[in-house]
């Protein structure tokens, strides 16, 4: 038997266990509660889909609103070229899709560098640029090249000629087509033999013969009220110079020869040989330092 002692002795020991064993059975990790996990990760998921959501939206009616389709071309610049083709060449590009579905036209899509392309491809100029930065509105600056000469391609089918008519820049190249009547003062050239490729952009004539014609230009129409009507010139031996009068007869000069000596040995001649008879012959050559023919 147990004594009073004992009893009270074993009931606190039972009741000290029983209140910590209570204790350790209520116990709960919040970081382990399953119920409640759920509610802290959906919402900054929720909130996190409706944010890329709204981007989304807010983006799509920036690229698919009309308001911010470009309704106008601004250009600058120009002088010879029609304002009119360059709107023709920007309004080809804006008129395809962009990335399959979007408008061409829209003030953030459009393919500036493609705009460029497509100018350059048709159009030789000094300088070009191309922007949209006013609201739809696109602008576009161009510097021409300053035409040199005009260059005559004669094309002959079945029953006529006909003639086209391209300007030359400083370097030969061809800038443009052209109209004659719009560059009166300006040299023509004829590619008597082996013409070359009239292409945009190509190098059809050297420097050296531009200068060399710019000088028998300014000089032979001084000497003697000589017309000149074009100049004839071989695509593959440039050397050669032929100018051609409007009186019909040809002139024949040596590039490489001394260019004031060939003029004033044709001055002498037209002075004083054949001052008279000037209409009959057919052409003066005046390309060898000591002599000098003419028929």
């Amino acid at each position: 038997m147990l004594s009073r002692h004992s009893y009270k002795k074993s009931r606190l020991l039972h009741n000290k266990f029983k209140k910590r064993d209570f204790l350790i059975k209520k116990f709960k990790n919040p970081y382990f509660l399953k119920d409640r996990m759920p509610r802290r990760t959906r919402a900054p998921r929720l909130k996190l889909a409706l944010g890329v959501l709204s981007l989304l939206g807010i983006v799509i009616i920036f690229l698919i609103h009309p308001y911010f389709l470009i309704n106008k071309i601004e250009i600058d610049g120009a002088q010879t070229i029609s304002e009119e083709f360059v709107k023709n060449l920007a309004e080809k590009v804006m008129s395809k899709k962009r990335f399959l579905f979007f408008n061409g036209h829209n003030i953030f899509l459009v393919d500036l560098n493609k705009i460029k392309e497509e100018i350059k491809n048709k159009i030789v100029l000094e300088n070009l640029d191309v922007n949209s930065k006013s609201q739809r509105s696109l602008q576009i600056k161009i510097s021409e090249k300053s035409p040199k000469l005009i260059l005559q391609s004669n094309l002959i089918n079945a029953s006529s000629t006909i003639a086209n008519f391209f300007s030359l820049d400083s370097e030969g190249k061809i800038i443009t087509e052209a109209n004659k009547s719009d560059n009166l003062t300006l040299p023509v050239i004829i590619f008597e033999k082996n013409p070359p490729n009239f292409s945009l952009n190509n190098q059809i004539i050297s420097q050296a013969t531009i200068e060399f014609i710019y000088f028998l230009n300014k000089n032979i129409d001084k000497v003697n009220n000589v017309n000149i009507s074009h100049f004839l010139v071989d695509g593959i031996n440039e050397r050669v110079i032929n100018v051609q009068t409007d009186e019909g007869w040809k002139i024949i000069l040596d590039r490489q020869n001394d260019w004031q000596k060939q003029v004033q040995v044709l001055n002498l001649l037209l002075q004083e040989k054949i001052k008279k008879e000037r209409k009959s012959i057919k052409y003066i050559d005046v390309r060898y330092e000591n002599r000098s023919y003419y028929q």
